[in-house]
């Protein structure tokens, strides 16, 4: 290096110094996050000791040890007899043996014990661990066993789906033991007695799909000339035990009126529909000018195999939750689109939709709350009566299903089978309804919406169902595209 180039580089340093000291000595970290390709800059959070720093987001981080291990090779992976939901625990793990070239065979625990195993759940084997709680899962190396434990199916497979996130080494493994939130139960008032049917915690490592046997895109939300609507990896992925939805700033050269990229909304449309229950999400969710971020469903297609007729003189929407480019307020609300039935003929109005019409309420987060940042949990409750809607364990707004709201009396499509999804969306300039708009805020994007898990529970009433497809017959799969059009 020339002495030139050592000296502006001495006086740029020095000018750094001088900056941070003018500002207190309060240096901003900085924190990568897998999320995107671009590095996440946020103020840390600093209890009053200087040694003190953490950070925002560490959702995805756990503590690990890396130990000797003589496998893959040569074994096989043992699944407790007629346990399907370890069998696909299994089947993952076989996947990212694969990867690695290595060819393993899934068994049953009635087959005969070997040295070489690979144990998932709770076997006959003497060394899978039978006693963790629901919400426990832990990975060891036993002799020359690997094991994979937990409370309930779900913690195994979380289990399993962590280790396929770390990078492949020959002879080596990776253990852990960690105390998850997963519960089979409810500890809210009033919802004790529902239990855990079905739901997603989004373990799944980087590199591989959303689970297809859960999950569809539905385009529940059209595009406008500056808003571009996609099903690529650019704006939905999975990652750090989390499904990911990025609305993002962008520049195309052959389109230069796109300026924004939205995904598609992520659905169990095609394969769970329900009736009656609790739903919910642990998400953190973008608050701010412009971000129209949801989490909301309705009627659903027939996967019913026969269990009665659709109703279809309307179709139902169902917002849980609606972010219309607020800092701090959640929206719920109800619609009626009317379908078979010429409401707006009949009654001589404008179109043939309704809004619930009274008063519903909202929330909002305190001062002191950064929800854009923070985890929270938004929940959805369904009874035969009542659609309430809950945050952080708290219930804040209750809509009547009972009575309706508009000049049909028809209540009946909010006691029929529903599905849930999740949009992350945007307001431009030329968007048909926009309350404000992203234009003068787009160093805010990409708007990250980022779903923990959702867990949805129902009461063994006689009253409640649910329908589960996991061969589902959409076609719809992200395409594996650039993430560097993120801005």
């Amino acid at each position: 290096m020339s002495i030139f180039k050592k000296t502006i580089c001495l006086l740029l340093l020095t000018a750094i110094c001088i900056g941070l000291v003018a500002c207190g000595g309060k240096e901003i970290a900085s924190k990568p996050d897998s999320s995107s390709d671009t590095t996440s800059y946020r103020e840390p959070y600093d209890s009053g000791k200087e040694e003190v720093v953490e950070y925002v987001d560490t959702d995805g981080e756990f503590d690990s040890a890396e130990v000797d291990w003589e496998g893959p090779e040569g074994y096989v992976i043992v699944v407790p007899a007629g346990n399907t939901e370890a069998k696909k625990s299994a089947t993952t793990l076989q996947g990212y043996f694969a990867r690695q070239k290595v060819t393993l065979q899934i068994v049953s625990d009635k087959t005969a014990e070997v040295e070489k195993e690979i144990l998932i759940g709770k076997t006959n084997r003497s060394d899978s661990k039978k006693d963790l709680k629901e919400n426990q899962l832990e990975v060891k190396v036993v002799g020359k066993k690997l094991v994979f434990c937990g409370g309930h199916d779900v913690t195994v497979d979380s289990a399993v789906k962590k280790y396929t996130r770390f990078d492949y080494k020959k002879g080596k493994a990776n253990t852990y033991a960690l105390d998850t939130d997963f519960s089979t139960t409810l500890s809210y008032a009033g919802l004790e007695d529902y239990k855990y049917v079905w739901g997603d915690e989004f373990e799944e490592a980087e590199y591989d799909d959303i689970n297809w046997t859960k999950w569809g895109f539905t385009h529940s939300m059209t595009g406008t000339n500056e808003i571009q609507t996609t099903q690529g990896r650019e704006c939905t992925d999975i990652g750090d035990g989390r499904l990911k939805l990025f609305a993002i700033n962008t520049y195309n050269i052959e389109n230069t009126k796109v300026r924004y990229i939205v995904p598609w909304a992520t659905s169990h449309r095609e394969t769970m529909n329900f009736v009656y229950g609790y739903a919910e999400i642990r998400a953190r969710v973008p608050f701010f000018k412009g971000a129209w971020p949801s989490y909301w469903g309705g009627s659903a297609c027939d996967i019913r195999n026969g269990d009665g007729t659709r109703f279809d003189a309307y179709h139902t929407e169902i917002d849980v939750f609606e972010i219309f480019g607020s800092d701090n307020t959640v929206t719920p609300n109800l619609h009626k689109w009317y379908e078979k039935f010429d409401y707006a003929g009949t009654y001589g109005i404008s179109e043939n939709h309704t809004q619930w019409a009274g008063g519903r309420g909202y929330y909002k987060f305190t001062n002191d709350q950064d929800p854009t940042h923070e985890y929270h949990l938004y929940g959805f409750e369904w009874t035969p009566t009542e659609m309430s809607m809950w945050v952080d364990g708290e219930k804040y707004n209750t809509f009547d299903i009972s009575k309706s709201w508009d000049k049909d009396s028809s209540m009946q499509g909010f006691n029929e089978p529903s599905y849930l999804m999740f949009n992350n969306h945007v307001f431009s300039e030329d968007s048909s309804f926009k309350p404000n708009t992203v234009t003068d805020n787009v160093d805010m994007l990409p708007a990250e919406y980022f779903i923990d898990w959702y867990r949805v529970y129902q009461k063994k009433d006689g009253k409640s169902k649910i329908y589960i497809n996991e061969t589902p017959t959409r076609e719809d799969r992200p395409v594996l595209e650039d993430k560097s059009v993120r801005r």
